[in-house]
């Protein structure tokens, strides 16, 4: 056995070399796979002993070596951020600064605005954002759960801290905090949904329908309404919003009962059955009248009928009742008549009076306005005894005074001239007009009572006539003219012996030159206030006194001179030149004479005016015709007739002509269209030539 300079196995093996076992390994990597069979020597256990050792030894420092870089690389590295596994509002932010964890979740909570949210209501959904209802986060609200977050693990003992990191890495941590409601926004919002989904109850109406033979009465019934109760739906809201971030809001919707229901309407459609059944019969002095459903409904108030706001109520329109009764009481009526005087046949008589019954009209009224709702369909309307308001004995009086009064003349005079009115020429132009007395405070006049005395004030028309005569207040009377008969009478009789004629202002021609002659004022009467001079004169009492004398006014003439100058040189204008009446290379020649012959003036709209007249104007374009007929001149129809022509064109033509300073006019010719059939009817000349 050869000793080997290098020892022996187990010499190396103390030695512990690093550098024999690196070359051995070298060595060994250098040797190929397969090698031929090398005797070892055996190692000893104790060697592999010491290196497990060695092993378990230098492990666990090696560990808690790695183990402490990791802490503190760690731990450097989130010292300025937030650590692993914390979130905000369920919003993941841990290893983010606090600038990126605010701006992140500034970025999440618009996110979060912008989600749906679903309302639902009893029939639909409305979809609606969180950010519409007023959820939002404040920056200083951020900016206090970022700064939470950041502090969560931090500036605890280091067995805490290491516990606790672990508890965020498997567990995790949720800063808690919640977003907030601007209340008033959310409110608006509800509000704006309460405007959408708020339904008014509809109560129950009564409603009249007319089928023609009758009335029909039905109720309608009544709809709930529903009102969306915005605080009870806020608080809702609020309560979702803790811890989490809900996906639905129920509103709170109150129903709201109608005010009227259809208990509350069965009278009062028991009350329009019982008005709008049958006839309403209403009887006074022996005549009755009927008043109709179709009138009835006329008369009741609809709308206190169709009011929403409380119970309807029935009732009759008591101003058309009203006029409905003083329309019957021009029937119903029977006025008393007082005794009058008249006038006939040269005498004055008095005629009796008497007494009549008249339709107590506000008692009529609150009568049918109580009584048409009821089962009684026959009415008697009240009657009041009118008695008359003048009685014989105070008229008989005034009779005699009457008489006296009319048995004096009246003068009517005029220069040299008289026209005595008496006997019955006088009492022919007079009526007689009394005045009763009424008693009345001293304070107040005596009125004048006028009509019937069913239209007087109640104390006036029941009252006893003799009252008022006893009272020393007998009815006065009052002559007075007639004015229809007394101006006939000045016009008739007085007029032609007072007026003077007036001369108006006329044109005279002389050949083609026009002058102006000046007119004259005359005097005619002046009917009206001669009638009131004589009514004046037929009050006074003295016989002497009762003169009236004619009253004149100056008449001028309607047309002076110089307004009728603009109108002569107009007209002179005219017929100073002469015209001349053209077809073609034809012309014929109106002289100025023969132009003045046709002149003549009428008063228009606007004053006084000259024209032509129509016939001589039309001769002489009836004589432009034959001759056009006799020498062929003028167009001619297609089957070769000669267009006659056209006389009242052509007239035209010429007048237009003269007021224009060239003074052409032109011939004018009948339309083809115009024309009759071919050659005149027997016994018929041609309707486009005048008879000469």
């Amino acid at each position: 056995m050869q000793a080997s300079s290098s020892g022996s196995p187990t010499a190396d093996a103390r030695s512990g070399s690093s550098s024999v076992y690196s070359e051995d390994m070298s060595a060994y990597s250098r040797q190929p796979l397969v090698q031929p069979a090398r005797a070892y020597a055996p190692v000893r256990r104790s060697s592999y002993l010491w290196s497990f050792l060695r092993l378990v030894i230098l492990a666990p420092a090696i560990l808690l070596v790695l183990v402490v870089s990791l802490i503190y690389v760690y731990r450097q590295e989130h010292e300025d951020r937030i650590y692993p596994g914390i979130a905000v509002l369920g919003f993941p932010v841990g290893r983010s600064t606090r600038a990126e964890a605010e701006g992140a979740l500034r970025t999440y909570v618009r996110s979060i605005q912008e989600r749906p949210l679903t309302v639902r209501l009893p029939d639909e959904t409305i979809q609606i954002t969180l950010g519409a209802l007023g959820l939002n986060a404040a920056d200083e609200e951020i900016a206090r759960l970022v700064d939470v977050a950041w502090w969560v693990g931090r500036d605890l003992p280091f067995w805490s801290w290491l516990a606790g990191q672990v508890g965020l890495v498997t567990r995790g941590y949720d800063v808690p905090g919640s977003l907030t409601l601007d209340t008033e926004r959310t409110r608006q919002a509800l509000q704006q949904l309460a405007r959408q989904l708020d339904r008014e109850p509809v109560n129950a109406t009564l409603q009249i329908t007319n089928f023609g033979s009758g009335f029909v009465s039905q109720i309608d019934r009544p709809r709930p309404g529903q009102q969306l109760d915005v605080e009870e739906t806020l608080s809702r809201l609020q309560r979702g919003l803790a811890g989490h971030l809900p996906t639905t809001l129920d509103l709170v919707l109150v129903e709201t009962a109608a005010r009227i229901t259809e208990d509350d309407l069965d009278q009062p459609r028991a009350a329009v059955d019982s008005l709008l059944r049958s006839p309403l019969i209403l009887r006074a002095g022996g005549k009755s009248w009927s008043l109709e459903p179709d009138r009835l409904f006329s008369m009741l108030d609809t709308e206190a009928l169709a009011a929403q706001q409380a119970v309807p109520i029935v009732r009759l329109i008591e101003d058309r009742v009203r006029a409905f009764v003083a329309g019957i009481a021009a029937e119903a009526n029977d006025p008393s008549r007082n005794p009058s005087l008249r006038l006939a046949g040269g005498t004055i008589t008095l005629e009796p009076g008497r007494p009549g019954e008249v339709l107590d009209e506000l008692e009529a009224t609150r009568l049918i306005i109580e009584r048409a709702f009821t089962s009684q369909r026959l009415m008697e309307l009240p009657l009041v005894t009118d008695p008359p308001s003048l009685t014989e004995a105070a008229l008989e009086p005034i009779r005699r005074q009457v008489i006296q009064r009319a048995a004096q003349p009246l003068v009517l005079s005029y220069a040299n001239q008289q026209w005595v009115l008496e006997g019955q020429t006088l009492l022919d132009m007079v009526s007689l007009s009394l005045r009763e007395a009424v008693a009345a405070p001293p304070a107040q006049a005596t009125a004048t009572t006028a009509g019937p005395a069913s239209q007087r004030p109640v104390s006036q028309a029941t009252g006893p006539a003799s009252e008022s005569t006893a009272a020393g207040s007998p009815p006065t009377f009052e002559l007075e003219l007639n004015s229809a008969r007394v101006e006939t009478f000045i016009s008739e009789e007085v007029a032609p012996k007072v007026a003077q004629t007036v001369e108006q202002a006329r044109f005279e021609l002389r050949g083609t030159h026009i002058e102006v002659i000046g007119g004259s004022s005359g005097v005619v009467p002046n009917i009206i206030a001669t009638r009131d001079a004589m009514a004046a004169a037929l009050q006074r009492q003295s016989p002497e006194e009762r003169v009236a004398a004619v009253q004149v006014r100056a008449a001028r003439p309607e047309e002076i001179e110089a307004l009728l100058e603009p109108l002569r040189q107009q007209a002179e204008r005219l017929v100073a030149r002469p015209l001349e009446v053209r077809y073609g290379t034809h012309a014929w020649s109106v002289a100025p004479a023969e132009l003045a012959t046709m002149l003549r003036f009428r008063q228009s709209v606007a004053g006084p005016e000259p024209y032509f007249e129509p016939d001589r104007l039309d001769a002489r374009v009836a004589a432009i015709a034959v001759e056009a007929r006799q020498f062929a001149i003028g167009p001619s129809t297609a089957d070769g007739r000669l267009r006659p022509v056209d006389v009242p064109m052509t007239a035209e033509s010429i007048w237009q002509a003269v007021q224009s300073p060239l003074r052409v006019a032109s011939v004018e010719f009948l339309a083809a269209e115009d024309l009759p059939p071919p050659g005149p009817r027997p016994g018929q000349s041609a309707p486009w030539i005048p008879a000469q």
